[in-house]
């Protein structure tokens, strides 16, 4: 696996985009996408999230990656919680990262740390992982630059964590080593 800073997004044209979700089924008829990675796909692609909602609904309980082509390249819907009040599953992602590595496309696979945003999971946990499995130069970790926070500010708000629910915590930074 190779790593690089920046935005994720720049890479859309060249490849694959990861995009970590929750796997629930909302009542309002999208996926919960609302924060980080799955957040910002939903600024390019405003659809995703009726789609992945569809997806989800049908395959409930049943957590799988579902690829979405755009463009030459896509998205990736990659599980990483059951509910979104949970904490990343480290055994879920570990189930993505064996999935991925055998899913039937081409291309680079642009991907941020998995679970270590909102999912509350600490990279000292996930990047050993992800090089266990993503042992390929076509799997490309992205680490986010610093403007990447201000390009996409709803993605990366300031919230009350159900983790904390005595102080706020500012989950675009969670991931810090």
């Amino acid at each position: 696996m190779r790593e690089c800073v920046g935005d994720i997004w720049d890479f859309k044209r060249y490849g694959w985009i990861v995009v970590p979700i929750t796997w629930t089924p909302e009542a309002s008829g999208r996926a919960t996408m609302d924060t980080g990675t799955a957040a910002q796909a939903c600024a390019h692609y405003p659809s995703i999230p009726y789609i992945a909602h569809a997806l989800i609904s049908e395959e409930y309980g049943t957590p799988r990656l579902v690829a979405i082509h755009k463009n030459g390249g896509g998205v990736i819907l990659f599980p990483t919680k059951l509910h979104r009040r949970q904490k990343a599953s480290l055994e879920l992602i570990e189930t993505g990262l064996r999935a991925l590595v055998q899913l039937p496309i081409t291309g680079n696979i642009y991907l941020p740390l998995l679970g270590c945003g909102y999912g509350l999971l600490r990279e000292k946990r996930v990047l050993p992982l992800m090089q266990q499995h993503l042992d390929r130069d076509r799997f490309i970790l992205v680490r986010r630059s610093e403007d990447v926070v201000s390009k996409y500010p709803t993605a990366f708000r300031t919230t009350r964590a159900k983790h904390n629910p005595g102080g706020a915590v500012d989950r675009s930074v969670w991931d810090a080593r």
